[in-house]
Order: structure tokens, then C-alpha cells, then sequence
């Protein structure tokens, strides 16, 4: 109605960009729960064998945690141990929480998954081979 371009060419190009869109989400969300190193402990009566904040750093990857670029285009879904042990505070704070957590993991012998992008697509294909294998 207020442009020369055909209501097709506008629904393709909105169903294009909303698709694009899409796609670049769950490239840089997926694999942080779903790659390759990631254990899935299974309980013993309700209970697992160790606490929920191990849990969280077990279950999840952050994915260049420490480049800025990363937190801006993700809004801080690189940072998904942070967001998970800190679910009520704000991700603009996760570049000072990040390097807590390695820190802190670092201290106690705690595993702390932060890969690459690249590196973490590489682990959830390598996941996904895994989890077709039939045994």
C-alpha cells in the first residue's frame, strides 16, 4: 500500500528475514545445552550426586564468553553458565560474572565448558552423531 514492491515480494522478504533470523538464534542457542561434552546425569530416587550449581555448569557451554562482540549480537545467550547460576540478574553484568565462574570451577575442580562458536557447532554435530548411533 505504500510501496511499489508487490504484496508477494513483501511477504517473501518478511518470511526470509524472520527465517534468517530464526536460524542465527538456535545456531548460537542450541548448542549450549546439546554438544558433545555435556553430561546428562540420571537420578537415584529424585536426587542427583551433586548440587544444582554443578548441575548448571555440567548441562551447559557459554561460547566466547570473553569477547564482547558475542555478548552484544547474542544478548548475552553466549553466556549461558551465568545465565543459569544467575537467572535474576541482568546479562549486561555477565562480563564481570564470567570470569568468576572460571575462577571459581578452576579452584574447586569443577568442569566449566567455553568453547568458540565455531568450536561448540563443532561439539552439538558431533552430539548429534552420538545421539543417532543405535546400540
Amino acid at each position: 500500500m505504500y510501496t511499489d514492491f508487490s504484496w508477494q515480494f513483501v511477504l517473501l522478504v518478511y518470511a526470509t528475514t524472520g527465517g534468517l533470523a530464526a536460524l542465527l538464534f538456535i545456531i548460537m542457542l542450541v548448542g549450549t545445552h546439546f554438544f558433545y561434552e555435556a553430561a546428562y546425569p540420571e537420578s537415584n530416587n529424585g536426587e542427583i550426586e551433586h548440587t544444582w550449581a554443578v548441575h548448571q555448569l555440567m548441562t551447559s557451554c557459554d561460547w566466547n564468553a570473553d569477547k564482547k562482540w558475542a555478548r552484544f549480537f547474542s544478548g548475552g545467550a553466549n553466556c549461558h553458565a551465568a545465565h543459569h547460576l544467575f537467572p535474576n540478574i541482568c546479562h549486561t553484568y555477565y562480563k564481570k560474572i564470567n570470569p568468576i565462574i572460571e575462577d571459581t570451577t578452576q579452584e574447586f575442580n569443577i568442569v566449566y565448558h567455553n568453547k568458540t562458536l565455531s568450536n561448540m557447532m563443532i561439539s552439538h554435530l558431533k552430539h548429534l552423531k552420538k545421539m543417532g548411533i543405535k546400540e
